[in-house]
């Protein structure tokens, strides 16, 4: 299969994963760039920071259009090849690994190796796919799993990572993490977007707020010595939470999630404040609250809203009745209770639409920001109720833990079979060396056959010669030998007469 091309053009300012990577390299410095494709970084690096590459490469044609910015490139496969020797007498300011690590079938030997070639105030920068990405997640929930030409599931992928399994990794190899980076991509904009819009509202605030969840690549720098602070990660999960979703459009019946905001608040706090902020160019006459995900108590002290300028164009308190809080509303019962409108929420999907006229009203001014004082007390209903919903998710934690497990046996599974397979190479390169060896006599032997054929083809000729030399000399002894008999029978008739004429005498 003809690997895939990828071609970018780099933004220094566009802040995705190159132009991240490209802040931590030193202005005119000596760069090693690992996999660069058809240069479009090796160019940036070359012209705009005035760095020094070497490269390695794995497609002859992509290493060709990459080779004007190179001081080396080499072409191969960097399973196979032995950079310490390539470059060997080189070493590098920093080591850029982009996109390459998830390519590989096993990139632990590769780390440990260009441990060598880094200087000791170098670094190691890497970006690797994040396969928790919520996109992912949600497409495992509809049990798929696609392959596609390019992305987080590009077909082309051999090894899958999360930050803890990449931070393994890299403790394993020797290296320490200095910083984390996450490249953070809305799930709208992905290639899983109709995956999560088709999963249950519950499931899909989820996914939309994980910090760690939205994360599609994992920027690391990596050095040889410890850092003096551990590495900072985005913040995790932090507990018990409800989302608080603001919709706004210019017609109540075209609601959807492309047009929508999200914060969270705590599920205990008797009172907190959340803000949602609009797009500055979001033009809107109607707003509608989803005021959480699971049914529930939610208590509203007060709601504004402030134009750009941050002047309030609209307050509800509760002193102002609950008519004048909302319009229209879905599965949500509202009660006056002094300082507060308790709103007893029936489901996940309850909502309602702010009594705001927006545009329409020349008063009201453009919405920018809504915020909300409210709490979510824990009362014993809800303490009910939050049980409930924890048996809900039971099954779901239950079958995680499955999951959990059967990675982790699959993870040993391939540990097993990429250590087979690393015994497997070690004895076809030891037989490969022999091959050759043999090879090497085998064309000796060959030139010695030709030579000593050659030889017996000369001396074949001149045994023909002497061969027929000797047969013309056997026709003349032969001759020779027919004339003698002759001779030597007259010469007996001869002596015939001579005979007889003595006993005459």
């Amino acid at each position: 299969m003809a690997a895939h091309r990828y071609d970018r053009l780099l933004d220094p300012a566009s802040g995705n994963s190159l132009a991240r990577l490209a802040h931590w390299i030193p202005t005119g410095g000596t760069v090693l760039e690992l996999g660069p494709a058809g240069g479009y970084f090796t160019r940036y690096l070359k012209e705009t920071l005035g760095c020094v590459v070497d490269a390695v490469e794995l497609d002859p044609a992509m290493a060709d259009d990459a080779r004007p910015w190179c001081r080396r490139m080499i072409v191969g496969d960097l399973e196979a090849l032995s950079l310490s020797s390539c470059l060997a007498g080189n070493t590098y300011d920093a080591i850029v690994i982009a996109d390459v690590i998830e390519h590989l079938r096993d990139p632990a030997p590769l780390l440990r190796e260009l441990r060598t070639l880094l200087t000791p105030e170098g670094a190691c920068l890497i970006s690797v796919p994040n396969i928790a990405y919520g996109g992912v997640i949600a497409e495992l929930m509809q049990e798929e799993f696609g392959y596609r030409p390019e992305g987080l599931l590009d077909r082309t992928h051999l090894r899958f990572f999360t930050w803890k399994s990449f931070a393994a990794l890299l403790e394993e190899t020797g290296w320490h993490a200095w910083d984390w980076n996450a490249v953070n991509l809305p799930f709208l904009d992905s290639e899983f977007h109709l995956r999560v819009e088709t999963l249950p509202t519950p499931l899909r605030n989820l996914l939309h707020d994980h910090p760690r969840l939205q994360c599609y690549q994992w920027l690391v720098r990596a050095r040889l010595a410890p850092p003096p602070e551990p590495a900072v990660l985005p913040e995790p999960w932090t507990g018990d939470r409800f989302p608080l979703r603001l919709f706004w459009a210019d017609d109540p019946a075209h609601f959807d999630y492309t047009r929508s905001a999200l914060t969270w608040g705590v599920i205990g706090s008797e009172w907190q404040t959340c803000s949602i902020d609009l797009p500055t160019d979001a033009a809107t006459t109607h707003l509608r609250l989803r005021l959480a995900d699971r049914p529930g108590y939610v208590r509203l002290y007060e709601v504004t809203i402030a134009d750009r300028q941050g002047k309030i164009v609209w307050r509800w308190t509760p002193a102002d009745g609950l008519a004048a809080l909302a319009g229209q509303s879905m599965d949500i019962r509202l009660a006056a209770a002094g300082d507060h409108a308790l709103a007893v929420l029936d489901n996940a999907e309850s909502w309602l639409d702010l009594a705001w006229h927006g545009r329409q009203d020349p008063e009201s001014g453009t919405a920018q920001r809504i915020t909300l004082s409210l709490g979510w007390p824990m009362s014993a209903d809800f303490r009910a109720a939050s049980a409930a919903w924890n048996d809900s998710l039971h099954p779901i934690r239950q079958e995680n833990e499955s999951l959990k497990s059967l990675v982790a046996l699959r993870d040993s599974e391939l540990a097993n079979r990429d250590a087979s397979l690393g015994d497997l190479r070690e004895r076809l390169t030891a037989t490969e060396g022999r091959l050759r060896e043999e090879s090497c006599r085998l064309g000796e032997c060959a030139e010695q056959v030709r030579q000593l054929t050659e030889q017996n083809q000369l001396r074949t000729g001149e045994l023909l010669q002497m061969q027929q030399t000797l047969d013309a000399r056997l026709g003349h002894i032969a001759t020779l030998q027919t004339q003698i008999a002759r001779m030597q029978t007259l010469a007996w008739w001869l002596k015939r007469p001579l005979h007889w004429l003595r006993k005459l005498v």
